[in-house]
């Protein structure tokens, strides 16, 4: 049995790029200026942790692209589009470089010579370069203070705060492992996968992809610190239930 999308989850999704949408408005503007992105794919060297919302968000759109390209071209032509993506993320829970902080020398599952799921890509995709500053290695063009130029102010808070009481708002009437954010390979299969091919999954991978970070709010991203809530407010958010976290479950 496969991880259940309800119709209050498809609601939150659609106010999620919602959420977006707003970031892209931002995005549009910054690549009409000197310190656009300039499509490295650097950034996409990574094996990302996001919330567990946004990894049910990119398997709902994922089952949307598996239904209309068996509309457009066919159920078989679908059906290994469909397994071609579940091996791909598969591969990446036998990743040997991965770290907990993101660190590997992969590029992530969802990337093929550029993003795959770039109009449901996760916040932390969106923002970086956006509304944060960049790493060493990405070739963006640097102000006179070696920074990218970048976007904050109020307007900026208050998406990121939307984004945050979606993610409270998600994780709502759930069992706790909803409130955690996961490897993103793993938290998309859970919603990809019944619970006996997750077992088999579970057997066959190392267990430090399996485990979760208790709390969407203490998930280290830096457009959280720069402009969300402040901790005594997250902390407010957070689950009380301390039990380990976990995928095997119906």
């Amino acid at each position: 049995m496969k991880r259940a999308v309800s119709s209050k989850d498809i609601t939150t999704f659609a106010k999620l790029d919602m959420v977006y949408n707003q970031v892209r408005f931002i995005e549009a503007k910054q690549n009409s200026s000197e310190s656009k992105c300039l499509g490295s794919g650097g950034c996409c060297v990574i094996g990302l942790r996001i919330p567990l919302a946004e990894c049910s968000n990119i398997a709902f759109r994922l089952t949307q692209e598996f239904y209309l390209k068996m509309e457009g071209q066919g159920e078989d032509f679908a059906n290994e589009w469909m397994q071609g993506v579940i091996d791909s993320l598969k591969e990446a829970m036998h990743d040997e470089d991965w770290q907990a902080d993101g660190e590997t020398k992969r590029h992530c599952a969802f990337y093929k010579g550029g993003c795959t799921i770039y109009g449901y890509r996760p916040m932390v995709c969106r923002t970086f370069g956006t509304i944060t500053n960049v790493d060493d290695y990405c070739p963006r063009i640097r102000n006179s203070y070696g920074q990218v130029d970048h976007y904050s102010g109020d307007g900026v808070s208050k998406i990121i705060k939307q984004f945050q009481d979606l993610l409270q708002e998600y994780g709502e009437d759930k069992d706790p492992t909803y409130n955690s954010v996961v490897y993103m390979p793993l938290g998309v299969l859970s919603f990809l996968l019944t619970s006996d091919e997750l077992a088999a999954l579970s057997d066959e991978t190392d267990q430090r992809f399996w485990e979760g970070v208790r709390g969407w709010y203490n998930y280290r991203l830096t457009f959280t610190k720069m402009h969300g809530y402040d901790y005594k407010e997250l902390e407010s958010f957070a689950t009380k239930n301390d039990d380990k976290l976990g995928f095997k479950e119906d």
